[in-house]
């Protein structure tokens, strides 16, 4: 099974949550109701603002709403926003000490390649409503 890190998880669980609530949500209200923990779901929310998909409304009355469509966010782009890294690099970017004898480094760039290709395919949208395909 593939795993999903934690982060990954719980900015899923509150873009979900945005998209079905009406108006801004603050991180203690999205915490508690999904029992996430604050400080991570505050550092999840900052980064998924950083990338103009969530804004951060101030006030009484304020917090986090999607800015952006589930639609137009991809699961791979979501998972390196949270994680702040890219997940897939070639055997040059990686530095193995295997590269000068490698016998598979044309197959797995090329597994990488279909996998990252298929990641940035799915919408968050499609896994929500789990329309993947």
């Amino acid at each position: 099974m593939f795993k999903i890190n934690k982060k990954t998880e719980y900015a899923l669980m509150a873009l979900e949550f945005l998209h079905k609530s009406k108006g801004p949500q603050s991180v203690r209200s999205i915490s508690d109701e999904l029992t996430i923990p604050f400080d991570t779901l505050s550092h999840v929310l900052q980064r998924l603002g950083k990338i103009n998909f969530v804004e951060s409304i101030q006030g009484v009355n304020g917090g986090y709403q999607l800015k952006e469509s589930l639609e137009k966010l991809s699961y791979l782009h979501l998972c390196e926003t949270i994680e702040k890294k890219s997940f897939f690099k070639d055997c040059v970017e990686l530095e193995c000490d295997y590269q000068h004898k490698c016998n598979i480094q044309g197959p797995v760039n090329k597994l990488n390649k279909k996998i990252k290709d298929y990641l940035g395919s799915i919408k968050v949208k499609d896994i929500l409503e789990e329309k993947i395909t």
